[in-house]
């Protein structure tokens, strides 16, 4: 085994920091380390609350809700005991309490709600972080290969020690979900590794030249794994310093023959977490031209900062030792290993984010977006091409949505693009391959967004229409329609064709009056309209597309919540809920009379209204359960409807 021999030299550079100002009593920053790291889902993260001096005397718990992807909510208690006091800094005093990855686990955008209270329970400040975004991620599974070393094989236990220690803490420096375990065990740890001490002296081959004849063959055992299997995508050939050497030596990318998974060689005694972070930064590519670190003068492929900037260690935070970082924190990158201890080196912030993309492109395990999802409103469904899909609210008023091909489980819940907020249920139809979002904006004006199928949503885009319930949406041939709501309890519709504007709103005829959400439907060239009446009795109204409405109709059907409509085929399906939480079902074949009331199969208890969709002849109810959760059920045309599933 070959390797580059270091000098242990420590450089120490001195780095300008940029103008600070002090921090806002009630500003919070979330941490993963270093003030300016992109964050990931799954890892602990700080939450760094900067107070004034007074709040900062006086806390005696903190309290953090989390809005989490999935529409559920976290809260955690921490004691005076339990969180961290950092009393001077640039930007003033502060408080940092750690969120478990586990409360954490997705990828997407959080919501930290957080307070600080004093000894005698009163809130002294609270916090808002409105948008906090976890990026994806890899696990890293790793293959430790302990090498020959002249003076002790196999590795002491002391020595075996000293490398889960330094793997325990690029855990926390790498951007990787939280846990350690060994590789098919824990299948949600972002860092998998097992240690093979077992090396061999020189000769094993035959050739008194050449040692550790177990290395490429280990490695090839965790690479060829049987399907379903953890694969190693980094190994680590590792060993102390024998008593007669003194430098530090490494050097990577190296690959066995015919295997494409680099490994990084480290000959360097405890704390060896410098000389791993480095080398398995290079399997990696660190440090490439682009670097803004890049050294262009001693040694290229490193950093030319032996140490980490000033400002990003200060304002950071080492979610291993639960604690501000030292003051002087090192460059993993540097081309002369700091011979520093463990918890004093790590990567740079664009090193970190560098390493993240390359574990993304990893063919591995790794934090994914939710697929259930909790709201606090009713949900909306769309059938767009061969794909269904459905929207709901968050807690914090994001509308979310998730989306299924037809016979398929979905893609994952994910916020609906452009930053809308919302305190009443979504609305949602679709013109062929195109999905429209409507919602009742905070201000009380309802907005509208659109995205194509397997495409990114755009913005929203106000209606100048001011309502108190959310809308309802409906596509006629090549048009769509927004149904709403006005102040004075009366009905209006407002329509636009594809790729133009929305005409102006107009009442629909018939006189109607509702005290809660519209909802509407087509079927064919048939629009269809569906409230609940200020006496609690449903109610249907309709018209020929281009021609006015006919009139109201009862639908023998009393609720205290609006009605969900879908056409499929040559139908119209009425969906609603009972006082006693069932999910109820009318259907009309286009110029007959309705059918009587049915439940819906499934057993279902909810207190919102459903809402239903459907794909070709596939039709789709979906509801919120009396427990909050999100669930749909479907039925082909003409059969029973089956289970509900989140």
């Amino acid at each position: 085994m070959s390797s580059k021999i270091w000098s242990a030299i420590v450089l120490v550079c001195t780095l300008s920091s940029p103008a600070l100002t002090l921090a806002s009593p009630g500003e919070i920053v979330p941490l993963q380390g270093l003030h300016g790291n992109t964050l990931v889902a799954g890892k602990t993260t700080a939450i760094r609350m900067y107070v004034d001096q007074t709040t900062f005397d006086q806390a005696d718990a903190a309290v953090v809700t989390t809005v989490r992807p999935d529409g559920s909510l976290s809260t955690k208690t921490w004691t005076k005991p339990e969180f961290v006091f950092i009393p001077t800094g640039s930007r003033g005093p502060s408080v940092v309490v750690r969120i478990r990855g586990a409360d954490v686990p997705w990828v997407g955008t959080y919501q930290v709600r957080a307070k600080l209270m004093s000894a005698g329970g009163a809130t002294s400040t609270s916090f808002l972080l409105d948008k906090m975004s976890l990026a994806p991620t890899k696990d890293l599974i790793v293959g430790v290969d302990r090498v020959h070393a002249n003076d002790k094989n196999p590795a002491p236990p002391e020595e075996i020690q000293a490398t889960r220690d330094a793997l325990a803490r690029l855990a926390s420096i790498w951007p990787i979900r939280d846990g350690i375990s060994e590789p098919d065990v824990d299948r949600t740890a972002g860092l998998r590794f097992v240690i093979n001490n077992n090396p061999q002296p020189y000769g094993c081959n035959g050739d008194p030249k050449v040692s550790d004849c177990q290395l490429c063959p280990f490695f090839a055992s965790r690479i060829n794994r049987p399907q379903g299997s953890d694969v190693m995508n980094l190994g680590i050939g590792t060993r102390f310093l024998d008593a007669a050497e003194s430098g530090i030596g490494g050097i990577a990318p190296n690959f066995c023959p015919n295997q494409t998974v680099g490994w990084a060689s480290i000959v360097m005694s405890a704390p060896s977490a410098p000389g791993i972070a480095q080398e398995t930064g290079h399997v990696f590519g660190l440090e490439p031209a682009n670097d803004p670190h890049y050294d262009t003068t001693v040694q290229a492929g490193h950093s030319k900062d032996n140490t980490i900037a000033p400002v990003d260690v200060e304002q950071g935070f080492d979610i291993q030792t639960n604690a501000a970082f030292p003051a002087t924190a090192f460059d993993a990158m540097h081309q002369a290993v700091c011979g520093c201890q463990n918890n004093e080196v790590t990567y740079n912030t664009w090193d970190w984010e560098f390493l993240r993309n390359k574990f993304v492109a990893l063919a591995s395990t790794g934090p994914d977006v939710p697929d259930q999802f909790m709201s606090d409103t009713s949900p909306a469904l769309a059938g767009v091409g061969n794909s269904i899909y459905i929207f709901a609210r968050r807690a914090d008023g994001r509308v979310m949505f998730d989306r299924a091909v037809l016979g398929q489980k979905g893609s994952g819940w994910r916020e609906v693009d452009g930053d809308g907020r919302t305190d009443s249920a979504p609305a949602s139809a679709a013109i062929g391959r195109h999905v429209f979002v409507a919602i009742r904006g905070m201000d009380g004006r309802i907005q509208i967004n659109q995205a194509d199928q397997d495409r990114p949503f755009g913005g929203w885009f106000p209606m100048n229409f001011t309502t108190d319930v959310a809308p309802a949406v409906a596509a006629v041939g090549n048009s769509i329609f927004v149904i709403a709501k006005g102040m004075d309890r009366r009905i209006y519709a407002s329509q636009a064709v594809l790729g133009q504007g929305f005409s102006g709103w107009f009442q629909l005829q018939g006189g109607g009056l509702t005290d809660s959400s519209p909802s509407a439907a087509a079927v064919g060239s048939h629009l269809f309209v569906a409230i609940k009446g200020i006496d609690g009795r449903l109610q249907l109204n309709q018209a020929d597309f281009g021609h006015p409405f006919s009139g109201w109709s009862l639908l023998n059907m009393r609720t205290t919540m609006p009605p969900g409509l879908v056409g499929v085929n040559d139908r119209i399906f009425v969906f609603a809920t009972t006082p006693d939480g069932r999910v109820m079902l009318s259907q009309a074949v286009i110029g007959h009379g309705f059918s009587g009331w049915f439940e819906v199969q499934g057993n279902l208890r909810s207190n919102r209204s459903p809402a239903g969709a459907s794909v070709g002849g596939h039709v789709f109810v979906a509801a919120r359960s009396v427990d909050g959760r999100i669930v749909t059920n479907q039925a082909d045309l003409g059969h029973a409807f089956g289970q509900w599933f989140p």
